[in-house]
Formats: structure tokens, C-alpha cells, sequence
């Protein structure tokens, strides 16, 4: 061999220098280069490029190289790299330093482009389980020195040094797999054989290789690590490989990396109909003579156990910390060219030392936590407009898809679905997601308004300060003391609703993935208040004017997500009662009482609101810094300020309307939902109107701009104060926690028995009587769109209302039993009243005697939401139930042709029936007892969950990188992992 420079003319010469003069240490030492012919490569480039080295090896050759040539060492090359001058002196290098060393591989760099540094392309190999091919430092990477000389499973083909004899021992590459992964495979084989590998990082080779077809790349990695398993764990091996490149595949999907899924499936595909690679591979591997102690340092040179859970783990701490960036708005910290002007000194800086995200977060908590103080116990959530939520997120799903007895054109509204699946953020439980929702509103939508405001006003103390007016917004309506959920939820969207808006528009080219995002946030919000809809198309397309057409087809997506809403019957229910477009959810609770146009300007249309100076000076002092900064900056802050106009006209104009809601009540809207939306924009005004306001003032002489702002600071801080003050005091007080109902427990276990019956609920209070009719597990939340109590039918609403008249006069007339029966009435539980009413309905021919003293309960016997007629009277019976023998089964329930019942799989005839029931006929039937309402077809439900998830698989964050990088290797934790050296051996000849 040749060295190209004198010794006393070498940088390097002191890295190898002998005693005297006898050379570098691989004088005598044979080394053979051969540059492989690739598709895309050239040879002549790369021959070039090791002739023009700092050491020339002794003989270059081009072709595949041949396992039994004779040299002491190949340096294998391929036609698509190019060897840096100095790469095989520092393999050489290594090598001296090292002899116990077989197998040596330079680093991996890409071609140069502009800018500065050198990029990794690969740190040596090694393979994960599910036979991923991983470089031990993630690709990409700037090398700055920062890598030290480190064992490896492999190393690639490209620029691979290995020992002859090594390479004869082998048998060399497998030439059935890409060139990728022959590196590793053959790195594999020597480890396992008792070779010692590793990876030399002042060695540097360029790469020009096209990226491997992902196909191949999958077929290849499975091939090689099914051909290392065991014996015994061969077959359950290759089918945990197969399972997991499926699951690989829907990961890539969702990710929206089709290419990448695709890759998997084909490559899947391959493994499994290319026998001959599987079978080279094994076979190669399994000529192997390996030992315990190699087996396990062939491991140790693997991805650990769980790497792939870390790396999942660090990706969603990465998607973590850039949503906690949004938060961190416009920076104030002053650029390198202020830190070295002569004003910088005399500038200050709006940039605290505590996080304002932090300080506000904190604050609104506790305040929350205040003002829920005895809410903080066990039992349901509920409120005069909140009814107890369900147990299980099932119920409300169910309920969702369920046909309504005797109103076919009666359908669940959509937020009772969409609540049902949101609980699976609880653990399924509606009730922590409700109680999250309703005593964490002010704290969520602070948060959401602050991260909206911080990216718009310059000042991130006036954001939080902003924010924390809009927060207090559902209060100031009552919402929070009625227990308004549609409103809370409602007033927590809106902010996101409109930071993405705002993040659509504000990239260079708007894309699908947050035209879709807007879509999944539009659907939510216009699911809790339909009015939404319209508000938000008028929104986007005020903002989108001037944009070119692909902003404008992402909009049509965008407006025509919510209405996935209408795909089903809900759509019926709209046309039957289109007065449901102009409220919230259970529109029925919130009563008919009008309020006047000033109230409405007030947020005063709902009870549970502050007092009336309290929102007098409050919303009044929002008017007013709204106004200062609209005129303050005619721009946005004006436009914010007429948004708060209309939108307040709207309140007055809807609040003037009765309208009639499922199940066929009247209702007046609320218009706390448009309330929400004034202030919100009451509050944009006054922050992008002041912002700043503090800077045209310094410098100023001292006058009425400053009195001004002093007034104006005097009154924010007043609004804020008696706003918070208020809502800590008084401002949940109508909200409690109690078990669900209080009727007798033997009452409710007969309600929810197999055989259930009704209740009939009597309170006398002051001469005057309420009645209702309760059933199952009592009303729940979602249950008052449906209809409470046999689905709100009008003729079961007059028989009840007529037997309760004539219950509490005493009557006692013969008809009062049947028409309990009727009704499916098993009790009767009076509150309240004297002996005198006790009396009175003790007196009901063929009642049971009554138990208790204030709170009194008579039993209906052989009454029950479904009875059988017999010979002998009436046996009452249920779903699931034996059939008693008799002519008649009769259902206190609605009349509905979509009613079948069976007995024993055969189908009853029904009976028409005069009055509220439905009846069938049971002669000569017997058999367990099976009946309910007829399903329709449910594919609209399935339409609507898949595009559901479609929206929200087009608005997730794709996957980062094409490749997969494997974590970066600390080089103390590869020398923990190296054995002790082996003696010292000559770098040729044979062991």
C-alpha cells in the first residue's frame, strides 16, 4: 500500500506514528476496494473520489465482491457514494486502535446543499423488532463533532471495511436483499458468529442512493428479523410481524402518511408470496454457529424493549409542547440588533418573569373551586336547567339512535350522541364530563380565550386580563347558576372556534387540515346551538373575501361539516318543529317568562343572574371599553364592536319569539348563547383597541389621555372584581349535588325491575298541586327532547292531568283505577299536604292502603307499563319476560305502528285500541315475551360517526418525518454495552 503524503506531512500522522520510522501501522496490510455497480450510481465518481484519498488501497476492483477473495480487508463500496478523502485512513485508524475489531463503517452524510454543516444520513444499524431498519442517531441531524467512534449491530454496505477472512467465514452479502439492508443483515450474522462491529464517525461517506421502495424496505426488514427467531417461537413470531404491520399500516393512515401504509400492506404483501428471500435469509442465518454470550450482545445492540412506546411518547410530548407554544403569542424579548442599539437601554420590555398563562390558570382555578365549594361532594350533578346525567355513556348513545314511541318524526337531537362519545374522555362517565364542563367553564374558557387574544394583542398581561372577561361572560347570563350546559360548552368553543379561523387564514397557503378543523369545531358548536351556523358561514365568508379559489373550496368544507347534523332523522324533527334552529339544547327548561329588550342587552334573560346594578355596571362598563377602543382603532376593533351590535340586536329580536321545540311544547330562546358571542366581541374591541396604550402615552406630558386611562383602568378593574367577586359568592349557588330523585328506594327498584311501572309524583305545597309522571331511572339529561314521560303524547298528558284534579278533590269515582292502569301507574307518592289530601286519595276505590307519614305511598296493584290480560284480571309482565297465558297484552305506552311484540319467536297481531296504549293480541301465545319499537334502517347513524372521524383524521397533525429515526444513543451507554477488549491482534492474517 501507498500512503499518498509524507508522514511529517500528514495532520494525522500523530494519531499513527510508529517508533522511528517504520510507518503506520497498516504498511503491510492488504486492502482491496470494490465498487459495486447500482442502478443510478457512478462507478468512474466514486472510483475518482478513493483514488484521489489520503490512502489508496492496494488494488481497486469493479464488481460484486466475491466472498472468496483472498485480500486481507474489502472496503466495500457502492457506485452511487462518494468516500471523503481522508475515510479510509480513519477506518484504518480505528482499526489500529481497535484490533479486535472485524467489520468498521463510516458515517453516513448527505450530499452538501446550502447552508452550513454536514447532514447525518446513517450512524451505523440496527433493526427493531417489527424489523425496522434504525440509524443510532436520528437521520437528519447536524454533525458538529458531537459522535464518538461506537459499536453497532451493522453498518452499510456503503463504505463497510471488513476483515477477509470474516467475509469468507460469512459468505458475504445476501444478494436477495436491497442493498439497505444487507449491511445489517451480514453486521447481524458477525456479531452472532463472535465479530466485533462498529461505526468510525471521522470516516465519512457520501450518499447519493435513491430512497428504497417502501415495499422492498418492509419486505426485507420482516425477512430479516423472522429469520433470527427462535425455534420454538417461529410460528408466533411471524404472525405477531404480520398483526403488527397491519396495525403499522392504520397507525400511517391516521397519520395520513399513505404512502407509508401502503408501504406496509405491500411489503407485507412480499415478505409473505416471496419465498425465495425468506428462505436465503433464514438459511444464511442459521449457518451461523452462535453462542449465549454472543446472542446476548447481539441484543444489547437492539432497540431496547419499549423504544418504540418513547419514541411515541417524545412525539406526543413534541405535539404537547408546540400547542403549549400557541399560548405563548408574539414574543416581546428584543432581537439581537435592540440588544446592541444605543436606545436599547432606555426601552423596557412588556415581558414578565412569570408566565401570565400560568398566573391566570392558577388564578381561575381556585376562584372555580371557590365558587363550586358545595359542589365538591358525592352525588349527580344538577340545577334547574341540568337533570342528572346518565350512568354510562352507552345510554345517551343509545338514546341517540333509538326510535321515539308515537312521534315518527321525532328523532334525538345530535349533542346527545356527541356528548355520549365525548365521555369516553372521562372514562365513559357523563357525569365527571358534565361536572368538568359546568364548575371548570371559567377556567376552559379563559384558556381558550387567552390563547386567542395572545396571539393578537401585543401586551400578554392585557390578553390574560381580556380573557378573563370573557370567561366570566356565561356567568353574568345565569348560565352557570341554571346549570346551562349547551351554554357553557358553547362559550368554551367559540374562542377555539375562532384562533382557528385565524390560524387557517394566517398561513401562506391555506390547507385542508385546518379547513377540516374548522368543520370538526363548527359541528360542536353548531350541535349545542344551532344559530351557530349561520353565524359562522356569514364569519367565513366576510374573512375569505379576496382569497383565491382554493381558500374558498376549503371553506365550502368548512360550512358543510355541521351539517352532518342532518343526515337522519333529526332533519324530520327540524321540519315538524323548526322553531328548534332559534335554541339551545332542552330548549323546554328554560321556561317562557319575556324578558325586556334592555335585560336582553343586559344578559339578563335566564334566572340565576346577578343583581341588577351588579349588571348594570358590569355589562354596562364592557360597552364602554368596548366603545373607547373601537374608536381608539377604527379597524378591527370597530368591526369587533358591530359584531357585539348585531349580535345583541339578535338576542332581542329571537328572545322576542315563541316557538314550539320537541316533543311539541312551546319555548322561548334564551339568547344567553348570543349574549356570549357580544361580549366576546365586546372584548376583542377593547384589546385590539388599548393595546399598546401604555407606549403612546410614555414620553407624553402628563393631561387628559392620562386621566382618561386612568378612568378607564379604574373602571376595567371594577368590572373585573365585581364580576369575579359575584360569581365566587352566588354565582353557582343554583347548582347542587344529591342523589337522583328522592322517591322511596322500593318506588325507583320497581321503575327499573324487569317488570317496571310508573310513578305518579304528587307535591301539594300551598294549596296548590304538582304532579309528574316518572319512569325508568328517572328524568335524565337528554331525556327532555324525547319527551320525559311517554314521549310527551298529548292524550297521556290529559288523562295524568285529569287524574290528579280528580285524585286531590277526593272524588273517588270507578274510573280513577282504570285510568292509572292505563297509564302504566304502579304508585303513587305524595309530598307535602295534609291528612285531609291523604285521606282523599285513600279513598280511591281499589287503591292499596298508603305507607308513611309526610311522604305517603299507595300501590296500584296489577298495574304496569305492560300488562296481560287473563281470565282472572291483569298480570303484569315486561321484555324478556314469560309470557302469561291470557288474550291480551297491552302497553301503556304511546300507540305507534312501528310496535311488534313476540311470544316465543312468533309475531302477535296488534289489537287497535281507543286512547293513549298500544295492545296485542295473545290467544293461544306463549313463550318468552320480546317487543319494542321497529329500528329503521341505521346507516345515517354510521354515516355520521365515519364522517365524524374523517373530519377529525383530515384535521389531526400528520406524521412528521417520512423515515423513522431511531433515538440518539448516548456514547457512555454504547461503552457500557461493549465486552472488555480482546487482546490486541494484528489487522491482517487469521486469527
Amino acid at each position: 500500500m501507498t500512503d499518498t503524503a509524507e508522514l511529517d506531512e500528514d495532520p494525522w500522522a500523530w494519531l499513527y506514528a510508529q517508533d522511528g520510522d517504520d510507518g503506520p501501522a497498516w504498511a503491510d496490510v492488504v486492502v482491496t476496494a470494490v465498487v459495486e455497480p447500482v442502478p443510478g450510481g457512478n462507478v468512474e465518481r466514486c472510483r475518482r473520489e478513493v483514488e484521489a484519498g489520503d490512502v489508496v488501497p492496494d488494488q481497486i476492483v469493479v464488481d460484486d465482491p466475491d466472498p472468496g477473495s483472498a485480500a486481507d480487508w474489502l472496503w466495500l463500496l457502492t457506485a452511487d457514494c462518494e468516500p471523503s478523502p481522508g475515510a479510509l485512513k480513519h477506518l484504518l485508524v480505528a482499526l489500529d486502535r481497535n484490533p479486535d475489531l472485524d467489520v468498521v463503517g463510516p458515517l453516513l452524510v448527505e450530499p452538501r446543499r446550502h447552508g452550513p454543516g454536514i447532514v447525518i444520513a446513517q450512524y451505523g444499524q440496527t433493526i427493531s423488532s417489527n424489523g425496522r431498519l434504525r440509524s443510532l442517531v436520528p437521520s437528519g441531524e447536524l454533525y458538529q463533532g458531537q459522535l464518538e467512534r461506537a459499536d453497532a449491530l451493522g453498518v452499510d454496505a456503503a463504505g463497510m471495511l471488513v476483515r477477509g477472512d470474516v467475509w469468507r467465514e460469512l459468505g458475504g452479502f445476501n444478494r436477495d436483499l436491497p442493498h439497505a439492508f444487507r449491511g445489517i443483515d451480514f453486521g447481524w450474522r458477525a456479531t452472532l458468529a463472535g465479530h466485533r462491529v462498529a461505526v468510525e464517525p471521522a470516516a465519512q461517506v457520501v450518499v447519493h442512493a435513491e430512497p428504497l421502495d417502501l415495499g422492498d424496505a418492509r419486505a426485507a426488514g420482516l425477512a430479516v428479523v423472522g429469520a433470527h427467531l427462535t425455534p420454538g417461537r417461529r410460528l408466533l413470531g411471524r404472525l405477531r410481524l404480520a398483526v403488527m404491520s397491519l396495525l403499522a399500516s392504520l397507525a400511517f393512515l391516521l397519520g395520513k402518511d399513505g404512502a407509508r401504509a401502503a408501504g406496509e400492506i405491500t411489503g407485507l404483501g412480499r415478505w409473505i408470496g416471496r419465498r425465495r428471500l425468506r428462505r436465503s435469509v433464514a438459511l444464511t442465518a442459521r449457518q451461523v454457529s452462535s453462542t449465549p454470550q454472543t446472542r446476548a450482545r447481539a441484543r444489547s445492540l437492539r432497540p431496547a424493549r419499549g423504544a418504540g412506546l418513547r419514541r411515541g411518547l417524545e412525539g406526543a410530548a413534541e405535539r404537547i409542547s408546540e400547542w403549549l407554544a400557541s399560548f405563548s403569542g408574539p414574543t416581546d424579548a428584543p432581537s439581537l440588533d435592540e440588544l446592541t442599539g444605543d436606545e436599547f437601554a432606555g426601552v423596557r420590555r412588556d415581558q414578565p418573569r412569570i408566565s401570565p398563562l400560568v398566573v391566570g390558570l392558577v388564578l381561575t382555578v381556585l376562584l372555580a373551586a371557590g365558587a363550586g365549594r358545595a359542589l365538591f361532594r358525592a352525588g349527580s350533578l344538577q340545577g334547574p336547567w341540568l337533570l342528572p346525567a346518565p350512568a354510562s355513556w352507552l345510554t345517551l348513545v343509545q338514546e341517540y339512535v333509538a326510535p321515539i314511541a308515537g312521534q315518527p318524526a321525532l328523532h334525538t337531537p345530535g349533542w346527545t350522541g356527541l356528548m355520549g362519545l365525548a365521555s369516553f374522555v372521562t372514562g365513559g362517565q357523563p357525569e365527571w364530563l358534565v361536572s368538568i364542563l359546568v364548575m371548570g367553564c371559567v377556567p376552559l374558557a379563559w384558556l381558550a380565550a387567552f390563547r386567542l387574544l395572545n396571539q393578537t394583542v401585543a401586551s400578554h398581561v392585557l390578553a390574560g386580563i381580556a380573557a378573563f372577561g370573557y370567561a366570566l361572560a356565561p356567568v353574568l347570563a345565569g348560565g352557570l347558576n341554571v346549570g346551562s350546559t349547551g351554554l357553557v360548552v358553547f362559550a368554551v368553543l367559540l374562542p377555539v372556534y375562532v384562533y382557528r379561523v385565524r390560524f387557517w387564514l394566517s398561513q401562506e397557503e391555506t390547507t385542508w387540515r385546518a379547513a377540516a378543523g374548522l368543520g370538526v369545531w363548527g359541528l360542536l358548536l353548531t350541535a349545542v346551538f344551532p344559530p351557530s351556523w349561520v353565524l359562522l358561514v356569514i364569519g367565513l365568508v366576510v374573512v375569505t373575501l379576496g382569497r383565491p379559489v382554493r381558500t374558498w373550496l376549503q371553506l365550502v368544507l368548512a360550512a358543510a361539516a355541521p351539517l352532518l347534523l342532518l343526515v337522519g332523522p333529526w332533519r324530520e324533527t327540524l321540519l315538524a318543529y323548526p322553531g328548534r334552529l332559534l335554541t339551545g339544547i332542552e330548549p323546554v327548561m328554560a321556561g317562557l317568562a319575556p324578558p325586556t329588550a334592555w335585560e336582553v342587552l343586559l344578559g339578563r334573560t335566564a334566572g340565576g343572574t346577578p343583581p341588577l346594578w351588579l349588571s348594570l355596571v358590569v355589562v354596562g362598563g364592557l360597552w364602554v371599553v368596548g366603545l373607547v377602543g373601537a374608536l381608539r382603532r377604527r379597524g378591527r376593533a370597530a368591526a369587533a364592536f358591530a359584531v357585539a351590535g348585531f349580535a345583541s340586536a339578535a338576542a332581542v329580536l329571537v328572545t322576542r319569539l315563541v316557538v314550539q321545540v320537541p316533543p311539541g311544547e312551546w319555548a322561548r330562546p334564551s339568547g344567553m348563547e348570543l349574549f356570549v358571542v357580544a361580549a366576546g366581541a365586546l372584548i376583542l374591541a377593547a384589546a385590539w383597541g388599548l393595546d399598546d396604550l401604555s407606549s403612546d402615552l410614555r414620553g407624553a406630558n402628563l393631561g387628559l389621555r392620562h386621566v382618561g386611562t386612568l378612568a378607564l383602568t379604574v373602571v376595567i378593574a371594577g368590572v373585573l372584581v365585581l364580576a369575579g367577586g359575584w360569581w365566587v359568592l352566588a354565582g353557582e349557588t343554583g347548582l347542587h349535588r344529591s342523589g337522583v330523585g328522592s322517591i322511596p328506594p322500593f318506588v325507583r327498584n320497581e321503575q327499573t325491575s324487569p317488570t317496571p311501572g310508573r310513578t305518579l309524583a304528587l307535591e301539594l305545597r300551598d294549596a296548590e298541586v304538582s304532579w309528574s309522571l316518572l319512569q325508568d331511572d328517572l328524568p335524565r339529561l337528554g331525556d327532555v327532547e324525547r319527551g320525559l314521560v311517554a314521549s310527551g303524547d298529548p292524550e297521556a298528558t290529559r288523562l295524568a292531568a285529569s287524574v290528579v284534579t280528580r285524585l286531590t278533590s277526593g272524588s273517588g269515582d270507578d274510573q280513577l283505577l282504570p285510568d292509572l292502569m292505563t297509564l302504566g301507574v304502579s304508585y303513587i307518592w305524595l309530598t307535602g299536604g295534609d291528612a285531609g289530601h291523604r285521606l282523599a286519595i285513600s279513598n280511591t276505590p281499589g287503591l292499596g292502603v298508603g305507607t308513611g307519614d309526610r311522604d305517603t305511598v299507595w300501590p296500584v296493584e296489577g298495574s304496569g307499563r305492560a300488562v296481560v290480560v287473563t281470565a282472572d284480571g291483569r298480570v303484569v309482565t315486561g321484555n324478556g319476560q314469560e309470557l302469561p297465558a291470557g288474550t291480551e297484552l297491552r302497553l301503556a305506552e304511546p300507540a305507534d305502528s312501528r310496535w311488534q311484540a313476540t311470544a316465543g319467536g312468533r309475531e302477535l297481531a296488534p289489537v287497535p285500541t281507543a286512547g293513549f296504549g298500544q295492545s296485542f293480541d295473545t290467544t293461544g301465545a306463549s313463550g318468552v315475551l320480546e317487543f319494542g319499537l321497529r329500528q329503521g334502517p341505521d346507516w345515517w347513524a354510521w354515516a355520521q360517526l365515519a364522517g365524524l372521524a374523517l373530519l377529525i383524521l383530515l384535521a389531526a397533525p400528520g406524521l412528521r418525518r417520512a423515515g423513522e429515526p431511531a433515538g440518539p444513543r448516548r456514547v457512555e451507554e454504547q461503552r457500557a454495552n461493549q465486552p472488555e477488549s480482546a487482546p490486541r491482534r494484528a489487522l491482517g492474517g487469521e486469527r
